[in-house]
């Protein structure tokens, strides 16, 4: 058996309406979209939709299948929109000694699809990794903060850069002055 799960990309569904994938397969609801296996979201990876994960017989020569909307809770099957275009299809490898996880990924609107696929040990252990080495220390880079964003140094010779900068005049005070301010006994808005 292979373990199957669909990830698909669509930004225009409202609320309250979800998206399904529906195939040729009885784990895929045999085209009934009242059968169409369920996706879901999150505010965080949305507009990505991730099914279940569904087994599905190994080797399984071609798995056709289609994306639609239709309401969250799957009622009113009749109202749904089917993904325009024609059937997307994937083939589900042979497994080699282990299970196949087999990751599906489209975008609505496109027919294009993504298969990644891994083989995990038997009984669904991750296959044996290499002899145990000692993790690496986390490392994090570091960020020097005090370097400065430019240069200012003068080039050699008669010290002058060549920049044309318009002297600037001092600004006379900061304090804001206000008809009814008093402070420490001034009233020129000056402190002290």
């Amino acid at each position: 058996m292979a373990a199957l799960t669909f990830v698909v990309e669509h930004k225009g569904t409202k609320p309250g309406e979800a998206v399904f994938v529906v195939g040729s397969t009885p784990e895929l609801g045999g085209w009934d979209p009242t059968k169409a296996l369920s996706c879901i979201t999150t505010a965080q990876v949305f507009p990505l939709w991730t099914s279940e994960t569904v087994s599905i017989a190994a080797g399984t020569e071609k798995v056709e299948f289609k994306v639609l909307v239709q309401k969250a809770d799957g009622s009113k099957p009749d109202q749904a929109s089917w993904d325009p275009g024609p059937n997307r299809s994937l083939h589900v490898p042979k497994s080699t000694g282990g299970q196949v996880q087999l990751t599906a990924s489209c975008c609505w609107g496109s027919a294009e699809v993504t298969c990644r696929s891994k083989t995990v040990g038997a009984g669904g252990a991750a296959a044996a990794p290499a002899p145990a080495q000692a993790a690496p220390a986390a490392v994090i880079p570091r960020v020097d903060t005090a370097a400065p964003w430019f240069s200012m140094d003068e080039e050699a010779g008669d010290g002058e850069s060549g920049d044309q900068v318009p002297d600037m005049k001092p600004v006379g005070s900061f304090a804001r002055k206000t008809p009814s301010a008093k402070m420490s006994g001034h009233n020129d808005g000056t402190l002290g």
